[in-house]
């Protein structure tokens, strides 16, 4: 079996960057994904104590949104 290493060797260190690139901006995302989730559940803790009706709609509507059922 004989495999062909020529496509990996041209596509050398600016393939790496991009492969490190990737990694990082995965990880800046997944980061990012988590803060804007811990914000809106503060949100919702502060409307909770103001209005607990309409907070409990906007966690509603946002559990909708994120894939959950009913």
């Amino acid at each position: 079996m004989d495999i062909d290493l020529t496509p990996f060797l041209n596509a050398g260190i600016p393939g790496l960057l991009l492969a490190w690139f990737m990694i990082r901006l995965e990880r800046i995302l997944n980061r990012f994904d988590k803060s804007v989730e811990l914000m809106a559940r503060a949100i919702i803790r502060l409307l909770e104590r103001s209005d607990p009706e309409e907070a409990s709609d906007l966690s509603k509507a946002l559990h909708k949104t994120d894939g959950g059922e009913g």
